[in-house]
């Protein structure tokens, strides 16, 4: 028990530390982003989907700076996404977040037309996944059981999640999204995010989750050559490291986890996207 409450103590006094430090020297680093110290690669995609370990392994492999996450904008994003709180204002106040070469963050996804305005010279990366599997993991993330699916969007506002992952779960991201039901409300998601591929193949690099795992380093190698970075730093030791928690049903069989019902919904929600990038059909096998 003391251990932990010593744990809170340290983390309590490094929140307060980072919080003056960032006061400090967010004048520099909004001088950093005036004179062009703009992120050379911005990863997004729906949470859940590999963006983290990908991510920090591109990061690690070509030796850039990193930003992996922005809690700044976590309990902002509604507003963000309404433009009550302008994009640019958010960068200025936030600069140390962007001034780094790398930056990763699923909730920029529903930003990415104001972001490439933005930072117009940043190459995208956009990370997919099989929306079956995203919608399990990220399931598994809110402690929600897929067998209880499909639920109402408005049981989600009464259960213990914090709002930012509510608001993806009930579809709130896409502001107006065509379903009132979980987890088909996470299925348009999905689409919205594999269409901005879709519709932007030329400014957006597109790398699918079931690929990456594959052979994790022989594809990131491949990544960055495609991006090119160049190798500063060897990475296999690194790419069995658990990035984000592991979910409990992660190795389970996701026919018998979902009803066939749910499966096959969620699929004919996405069955046009999935068929472009190649992916299969668990309701067809």
């Amino acid at each position: 028990m003391m251990e932990l409450i010593k744990m809170g103590r340290r983390q309590l006094i490094n929140k307060y530390i980072n919080k003056i430090y960032y006061k400090i020297f967010n004048p520099v680093y909004n001088l950093k982003l005036k004179f062009g110290s703009n992120p050379k690669f911005i990863v997004i995609g729906n949470p859940k989907t590999g963006t983290s370990v990908i991510s920090s392994l591109i990061a690690v492999y070509g030796g850039l700076t990193k930003t992996i996450d922005i809690p700044e904008m976590w309990y902002k994003q509604l507003e963000l996404y309404k433009g009550n709180i302008e994009l640019e204002k958010f960068i200025s106040e936030n600069p140390h977040r962007f001034a780094k070469k790398l930056v990763k963050e699923p909730n920029l996804t529903f930003l990415y037309s104001k972001i490439k305005d933005i930072f117009p010279k940043s190459k995208i990366v956009l990370i997919t996944r099989h929306p079956v599997d995203n919608v399990r993991s990220v399931l598994d993330r809110v402690n929600i059981s897929p067998s209880s699916l499909p639920i109402d969007t408005k049981e989600i506002d009464d259960m213990k999640i914090i709002n930012p992952w509510k608001w993806f779960v009930n579809g709130k991201v896409l502001g107006d999204n065509p379903s009132n039901k979980v987890p088909y409300s996470m299925a348009y998601n999905w689409v919205y995010t594999v269409k901005l591929f879709l519709e932007n193949k030329d400014s957006i690099y597109l790398i699918r989750y079931e690929d990456f795992i594959e052979d994790k380093t022989s594809s990131i190698q491949r990544y960055c050559e495609d991006l090119n970075i160049k190798k500063q730093n060897d990475i296999s030791h690194l790419v069995d490291k658990q990035y984000q928690p592991k979910g409990e049903n992660k190795n389970k069989e996701i026919t018998e986890l979902f009803s066939e019902e749910v499966i096959r919904n969620i699929e004919n929600i996405c069955s046009s996207e999935m068929e472009k990038l190649g992916y299969e059909f668990y309701s067809k096998k």
